[in-house]
């Protein structure tokens, strides 16, 4: 990277804990920005304020950053954020062809899902697993290829959307809660903030998402289990 250049920048909420990653070279860091601005830009348009109120109830760490380039892959945020793979967190949205049933996954950026673990999981027969285990062309609304992501509105879940469950690897939430620091995860927001989606990211710690979203959906609906 040439001197001076910019590859993108952290913004961060007011009343948001310290950022305790070290400075990252390239990215700039924007002062932080007042409660119901920072809500209205990021949160607001996909019913996402949870995400805020609860780091802030919870004393969480997260911010949002840009990049000067726009990513569709795992590999190509890692290179760009200069985050270790396993950092960069890929989502999936899978279903079960026979039940319909959706199901959100959160993997990191080296690690790939196990369809016979997922069919554990879910209560599927491990020996229907390859025939009944598919990648979904349901998304929730606001979310495309190449920026899919766990954070997920109350309208996602059935029966108004298709989604039955998140899951969450539960031997990387065990490591990444024992290590700290912060995880990239892709996040999507309404077109007239401005922001292009494929160029955003939340940054957040891997358990840390999953503690807001179990906070918010429960752990019946958000679980940790063996996805590798």
């Amino acid at each position: 990277m040439e001197i001076g250049e910019i590859r993108g920048k952290l913004i961060h909420c007011n009343g948001i804990v310290e950022c305790v990653e070290p400075d990252e070279e390239g990215y700039k860091e924007e002062n932080g920005i007042d409660f119901e601005s920072f809500k209205n830009i990021f949160f607001k348009d996909y019913n996402l304020t949870y995400i805020l109120e609860l780091a802030l109830e919870f004393g969480i760490h997260f911010h949002i950053a840009t990049h000067t380039i726009r990513t569709n892959t795992c590999k190509e945020k890692a290179k760009i954020t200069r985050l270790p793979l396993e950092r960069v967190i890929k989502g999936f949205y899978v279903w079960d062809n026979k039940t319909e049933n959706v199901y959100g996954l959160v993997i990191p950026g080296d690690r790939t899902y196990v369809k016979s673990k997922v069919a554990e999981a879910v209560g599927i027969n491990n020996d229907e697993s390859e025939t009944r285990i598919e990648k979904s062309e349901w998304l929730p609304e606001y979310i495309e290829y190449g920026t899919v992501h766990p954070f997920i509105n109350t309208e996602s879940f059935s029966p108004n959307g298709k989604l039955e469950l998140i899951l969450f690897d539960r031997n990387f939430l065990r490591k990444r809660n024992e290590e700290g620091g912060l995880d990239d995860f892709s996040f999507t927001t309404h077109p007239s903030t401005g922001y292009d989606n494929h160029r955003l990211s939340i940054q957040i710690n891997y358990y840390d998402a999953f503690k807001i979203l179990t906070s918010k959906f429960s752990e019946r609906k958000v679980k940790g289990v063996d996805l590798f």
